[in-house]
This record gives structure tokens, C-alpha cells and sequence, in this order.
């Protein structure tokens, strides 16, 4: 048995830090099929040799915050991506050119739809000379519209279109016929009223009189070929007032004797109005000398640009489109940054989607090779996809999350849940969202119970007991940590550790950034560490040069923590928060100890909530982060979603 093996390439070509910078796909005899571009957030795609450098004609988009920019000709169309909370890109809209299709196969699958779209339909249906080619819907087409004036079928399908100014009409349609005229040249002598009647005007409408004036006087001025029927492709132009314009044609010729013969008009509206469409046959010889049209296609393209679903996507749990839920708009450039917007690979019709260090197939849930951080988690397969977990999950390149949670029992009595359970929802996806650009926390973020090491007598211990704790667990787990973060790196080169804590957390944290910082002789630091409501600030050793940027919490109305008392060293940006009156909440946040802003919000809370992490003063709390840590060098790409002016007054 003879074998045939058929090789394909894909290329990628990076840069030191791992930035994608070109992509080439090549067919299984080497030619180049695909050649992709990465210039920051502009794409060019061409098949141009690798020696050549992308030309303007390449450019495929521009990246932008919102969607992206799709340069056609000499205009640039913005595109909008509506994506869900994993980060999907689910619709794809933009403004554009209206597009609409309107054909008549005169198949009776299609019925319903084109005699609601077209005259004459159902009376001019035969079974004869079809053109239409078979598809899913029509296995075996065998219709065309039959027009003969000697048969009272003078006019075939006709249509009605409503044009601005600047529109561009294509009308197209295939005729053929099998007998001669011969030397007879007689017509209908009922012209108008064929046409107004298969328009279904009535006498004294201004479109009857005007069509009853005009058609006429226009279809004399097409002539006669002997022996060859005389039909043809039609359309007449009236404005807004139903005031002749201008007329068109394009008339059958002896080629349609042999065979399907294309009619095509291309028409650019002058003023707007009504375009009157048609195909006609007037010869009045015979119920033998008829012409049949089919596959009659008029393309309305509007001048004026319009809001429109440019393409949708339905996923499956794990990435797989659903097709049937799907849709593509066929003037639309398609939107390959699909599932979690990352980047479809489809140049051999793989389906792998590009997540930077590996590609993940959605068809099975796994990636094609095993995670570099694998070690971090044994119970889990190194191929799998967010353990198993795509609801609220995804696995982008983002940055390490430590998160350390504050005191859970009292004398051996549980009052909260330990771990990730201790941080409610939209605490976490919060975090998230600041530090990583979307709502959803993933395998890069750590979970630790930050009580003193003797759980049960933690709501007695000091801050000083906290930290050491703190470092303890930080000695234990360093190398793995290490691991996990470099691992990252390797794919997202400006991937950064950070520390979120709470309450009696914050000095546990300060003794995991110590230990990170110790051990690697300053190599590592913690990028960045918010402290919500620390306990016993002002005794927590907090040092000089062990995290980048720190910012803390301070509630005025805190029962368990503190009411501004007492303050941690170091502190980069510091947000005092008050409940004023008339259910308003004040947070004063202060860079480097001088005054930077004071946003006032919508909200309450009392003294038992003030500590709590689940309150509904949420959204008043990440923007003061973020308005505050945008204030500072180090952080103002992780703020850059937050508008420090914009929330001067109330919000």
C-alpha cells in the first residue's frame, strides 16, 4: 500500500524577552502560505519573501484598548470586542458599510424568503435550464424564472430598492434560452402596464405614472438582434420625488443560445430615491421563444456607514467554538483573538490557540506540552487547562498573587474560613483585575493563612510573632515560589510578585517579602504589597528595601484594626478612609506622605462592616488603589485602567 506523508510548518521567530515577532506557515512542498508580522499591537500579514520588509498594503490592524483599527483602502475602520468575565471575545462590532444580498434561485427550499423579497417569483418558476449549483439546502436545483411576452410573462423577478446618495447597486443574473426569433420581431405592446403591474402599483401613485411615462420610451431605445429574443437586465432611477433620473441595461445576446450568458450592471446612486429592477423578455412570438433567467443577485452596498454585528462566538466550556451559535460577517476581516483572546492559529486548520509558551487544544481541553511550573502542583496533570476548571478560570500570562489572609478563630473557635475561601469574590477578581487585566485569579496565585504559626493563640499574638511566622513559611517555600515565578517569566518577561493582605496578614506578608528579598541578595522583590486594614500597623516591621511599592488601608471607623492611631513604616501610598454623612464615603490618598487626592463616593458602612472585605463599598475600594498606585513610577502600567481626575468629584 502506497503512503503518502504530508509535511507542515509553522515558524514563530521571537525576541530576548520572548515577545512574538514573526509567524510563517508553509504548505507540505514548502511554499510560503502565510506570512504574519508582530509590531507591538500592529499586524501585518502578506506573502511576501522573509527577506522583504512588510509594506503598507500588509497591514492587517492596529491594536487598541477597546478593539482594534482594520485598515480598508484609504479608511480606517475602529472594530469593538465585547468580551465575557474569562476574557472570551464573544461579539466583534463596528461601523460600516451596510451590506445587503438579495437573490432570487427561484428553487422552491427558498421560496418563502425570495417572493419576500422579489416580484413575479412564484408565477415565473420553471423547471428548465437551472444555473444555480448545489449546496447543503438544494442537493439537485432544477429552477429558473421563465419570461416570454407572448405568454404574459414579459417581465421576470423584479425588486424595489430604496438609495441614498453615493450607495453602489450591483445587479447580476444569468440568462439562457433554447429557440430563435428568427426574422419576427414583434413585441408587446403593453410595456408599462407589465411592468407597474408586476410592481403592483395602481394608476394615479407617482411611481405608476412616472414608470407608465418613462419605461417605454427607454426600452425603444434597446435594440433588436435578429433571431435573438429581446430580453434583458433592466433597472430605472427616480429621486425622492419620483422624478425620472436615469435608466440602465445590459441585453441578451445570441450567447445565451448555448449557454448560461452573464448580465451584469454596476450602478453609483447620484441622488437618493428608488431604483426599480428587473428582467424582461418582450418578444411576442411564441410560448417557444422563452428566455429564462436564474440566480438573479443584486448587492446594495450603502454609502453611509452603519453601527453592525461585525462576527460572534459561542465557545463550549473549554474553548471549542460552537459553530451553530457563531457568525462571520463576509465583508468583516475575522477576529482570530478568540477564547480567552488569545490568538487562533488557522493556517493549517489545527484550531490551537497560541498562549505564548504553549498552544492549547480546545477540542480536548489540554495543552500540546507539559506547564514549566508543573512541580507546583502534582495532583494535577501538566497538560491540563486551568485544573480542570474553565467556568471561572483562565490561564493568562499574568503576574504572581500571594495572597495572605488575617485572623479565622479565636481560642480554637472558627469565625472564618481559612485560604481562598477567606476572600470573597470580588476581592479576589479585583486583584486580579489590577494586576493582571482581567477579573480572574488562575494557577499563579497562592493562598496563605497568615495567623501567627500557633493558629489558636493567634488573636493574642503580636505583629513582631506574625512576621516571624511569616518568614518561616516563606523559607519553607521559596524555591518552589521561585520556581513558579521564573516559570512565568519565561512567557511574560514583565511578569512581577506581588502581596495582597488583610488585617493581621499584613505583618505575616512583610516577613514573606523580607525572606524573598534576603534570600536572593535583592535579585527578587515583592513588586508591589496592599495591606487592607492592618493590624497593629504601626509595630509591623515593614522594610526599607524589600517591596517596591507598598500601600496600606486605614479605616477611621475600624474597630479591630485601628482608627488612624498607628501607621506602617514605609508606606508608599496610604488611602485614610471615613463614612461621612448623608451615605457618603471620604478617602484621602496620600503619595509619599504629601496629599494626592480626595475622592468622595457613594456608599455606608458602620463599625462592624468597616473591617470586613465583602462590603459594598467595592468599587470605591479598587479605584483608590489604583488611582494610587498609578501615582507611583513603578506602578503606573498596572493603574493605567484608573483615571486619578476623572473621580475628583463625587462618584
Amino acid at each position: 500500500m502506497n503512503k503518502t506523508t504530508y509535511i507542515i510548518e509553522t515558524s514563530n521567530t521571537f525576541d530576548a524577552a520572548g515577545t512574538k515577532l514573526r509567524k510563517v506557515a508553509y504548505d507540505n512542498s514548502g511554499v510560503l502560505i502565510s506570512r504574519t508580522e508582530y509590531i507591538g499591537g500592529i499586524q501585518y500579514e502578506s506573502l511576501q519573501p522573509l527577506a522583504s520588509p512588510p509594506l503598507a498594503t500588509d497591514l492587517k490592524f492596529m491594536s487598541t484598548g477597546e478593539g482594534r483599527v482594520v485598515k480598508v483602502g484609504s479608511n480606517w475602520n475602529y472594530e469593538y470586542f465585547h468580551k465575557d468575565h474569562l476574557g472570551n471575545t464573544r461579539v466583534v462590532y463596528g461601523y460600516q458599510k451596510q451590506v445587503d444580498e438579495y437573490k432570487a434561485t427561484m428553487e422552491t427550499q427558498f421560496a418563502t424568503k425570495e417572493q419576500a423579497q422579489f416580484y413575479n417569483i412564484a408565477t415565473r418558476r420553471a423547471t428548465v435550464f437551472n444555473h444555480t449549483l448545489a449546496n447543503i439546502n438544494v442537493t439537485a436545483p432544477d429552477k429558473s424564472a421563465e419570461t416570454n411576452g407572448n405568454t404574459s410573462k414579459a417581465i421576470g423577478p423584479a425588486k424595489m430598492l430604496q438609495v441614498s446618495a453615493g450607495d453602489r447597486v450591483q445587479l447580476e443574473v444569468f440568462a439562457m434560452y433554447a429557440t430563435g426569433t428568427g426574422s419576427n420581431t414583434t413585441l408587446i405592446s403593453n410595456l408599462a402596464s407589465a411592468v407597474t403591474g408586476s410592481f403592483l402599483l395602481n394608476a394615479g401613485e407617482a411611481a405608476h405614472t412616472v414608470l407608465t411615462n418613462s419605461v417605454p420610451t427607454q426600452a425603444a431605445t434597446i435594440g433588436q438582434t435578429s433571431g435573438v429574443p429581446k430580453a434583458y437586465l433592466f433597472y430605472i432611477l427616480l429621486n425622492s420625488s419620483y422624478v425620472y433620473q436615469q435608466f440602465g441595461y445590459v441585453q441578451v445576446s445570441s450567447a445565451a443560445l448555448v449557454g448560461h450568458q452573464q448580465l451584469y450592471l454596476d450602478v453609483t446612486i447620484p441622488t437618493g430615491g428608488y431604483l426599480y429592477t428587473y428582467v424582461a423578455n418582450e418578444s411576442n412570438i411564441s410560448a417557444g421563444t422563452s428566455v429564462y433567467f436564474d440566480d438573479f443577485t443584486i448587492v446594495h452596498t450603502r454609502n453611509t456607514p452603519t453601527l453592525q454585528v461585525l462576527q460572534t462566538s459561542d465557545y463550549y466550556p473549554f474553548g471549542l467554538q460552537i459553530a451553530a451559535g457563531s457568525y462571520q460577517k463576509q465583508t468583516a476581516l475575522d477576529n482570530d483573538y478568540l477564547y480567552n483572546g488569545k490568538e487562533l492559529q488557522d493556517e493549517h486548520n489545527l484550531g490551537w490557540m497560541d498562549y505564548g509558551a504553549r498552544m492549547y487544544m480546545a477540542e480536548i481541553g489540554r495543552f500540546n506540552k507539559n506547564d514549566r511550573a508543573a512541580g507546583m502542583y502534582f495532583s494535577s496533570s501538566p497538560y491540563s487547562y486551568v485544573f480542570n476548571n474553565p467556568i471561572n478560570a483562565v490561564d493568562p500570562d499574568g503576574n504572581y498573587v500571594i495572597f495572605v489572609n488575617g485572623l479565622t478563630n479565636i481560642i480554637g473557635v472558627p469565625i472564618m474560613l481559612r485560604g481562598a475561601s477567606y476572600w470573597g469574590y470580588e476581592t479576589k477578581s479585583g486583584f486580579a483585575r489590577l494586576f493582571n487585566g482581567n477579573r480572574n485569579f488562575n494557577e499563579n496565585t497562592e493562598f496563605v493563612n497568615g495567623e501567627h504559626k500557633y493558629t489558636d493563640e493567634s488573636w493574642a499574638s503580636t505583629p513582631f510573632e506574625r512576621y516571624n511566622s511569616g518568614r518561616d513559611w516563606a523559607i519553607e517555600n521559596y524555591n518552589r515560589i521561585i520556581l513558579a515565578y521564573e516559570a512565568e517569566k519565561l512567557t511574560n518577561p514583565a511578569a512581577t510578585l506581588n502581596i495582597v493582605s488583610h488585617s493581621q496578614g499584613a505583618a505575616f506578608a512583610e516577613g514573606i517579602a523580607e525572606i524573598i528579598s534576603l534570600r536572593s541578595n535583592g535579585a527578587y522583590k515583592v513588586n508591589t504589597a496592599v495591606h487592607l486594614q492592618p493590624s497593629g500597623a504601626g509595630l509591623i516591621r515593614a522594610g526599607a528595601n524589600t517591596v517596591d511599592t507598598r500601600l496600606a488601608i486605614y479605616t477611621q471607623d475600624d474597630l479591630v484594626a485601628n482608627k488612624f492611631e498607628s501607621r506602617m513604616d514605609n508606606v508608599d501610598v496610604e488611602i485614610y478612609e471615613r463614612y461621612m454623612k448623608k451615605k457618603k464615603i471620604s478617602h484621602t490618598i496620600k503619595v509619599n506622605g504629601e496629599n494626592y487626592n480626595s475622592i468622595t463616593y457613594k456608599g455606608s458602612f458602620d463599625a462592624v462592616s468597616a473591617h470586613s472585605l465583602n462590603f459594598g463599598r467595592f468599587d470605591a475600594l479598587f479605584n483608590s488603589i489604583g488611582v494610587g498606585l498609578g501615582a507611583t513610577s513603578s506602578n503606573k502600567k498596572t493603574a493605567s485602567i484608573y483615571h486619578p481626575h476623572k473621580f475628583k468629584k463625587e462618584y
